[in-house]
């Protein structure tokens, strides 16, 4: 009976909560910013992974089992990084910036943990400025 009821509150709540943002005009966003919103969670999210990885872990690359070929962490940070260069210049309709490689790796040159972490802080930089553009 308990769970019934508490399952009946959570609904009835989440319905107060949809209607009570339909019907404001403040709650709708435009795309710019749902896009906005978007991109800052996932550079948060990224970021914060980075920040904490130690700088002798950007090397890492799993080893057991069936890894062959797999991308360090720093490669997959840029490889983050090259995708929302490349991702963006199709938006903006310009050639991609940040020194972009094939296959997405990114920039051979962003080598060490400051680096890697201004080179994925300057590709969202980049998709905000996708985003902004396209409205």
């Amino acid at each position: 009976m308990k769970t019934k009821s508490l399952v009946v509150g959570v609904l009835l709540a989440l319905g107060v909560g949809c209607s009570a943002q339909t019907a404001s005009p403040e709650a709708h966003r435009s795309n710019t910013q749902i896009i906005n919103l978007i991109l800052d969670f996932e550079e948060k999210q990224i970021l914060d992974v980075a920040e904490a990885m130690p700088q002798e872990k950007y090397d890492f690359v799993p080893a057991a089992g069936e890894f062959k070929g797999v991308r360090s962490f720093a490669d997959q940070l840029k490889h983050i990084a090259a995708d929302n260069y490349l991702l963006c210049a199709g938006i903006l309709g310009e050639k991609a910036p940040g020194n972009t490689e094939p296959g997405e790796k990114g920039s051979s040159a962003v080598q060490t943990k400051p680096e890697i972490i201004a080179y994925v802080k300057d590709s969202f930089a980049y998709m905000h400025r996708g985003a902004a553009a396209n409205r």
